[in-house]
């Protein structure tokens, strides 16, 4: 016997990172993720929040190694 499940989940989330200065010469890195409403988007941000202290460790820190373009100066990351 054959069971197929398809479960689809669409959710429209925003995520704000902050930075703040730290004591000393360091800088705190708030991340808030907002926007989970209802029971499966809830149990997508359980699932979420098991994997952004990987995205934090791994890719964030890949992309803020990167060069700043100084052609369009400071405004939104795009890392990926």
């Amino acid at each position: 016997m054959k069971t197929d499940i398809d479960i689809t989940v669409s959710i429209d989330t925003t995520v704000t990172f902050t930075l703040e200065p730290a004591p000393g010469s360091g800088t705190t890195l708030r991340m808030h993720q907002v926007g989970f409403s209802g029971l499966s988007a809830q149990l997508t941000r359980r699932i979420l929040a098991g994997g952004w202290p990987r995205i934090l460790r791994q890719r964030l820190l890949a992309c803020l190694d990167q060069p700043a373009d100084a052609a369009t100066g400071p405004g939104p990351a795009r890392c990926r």
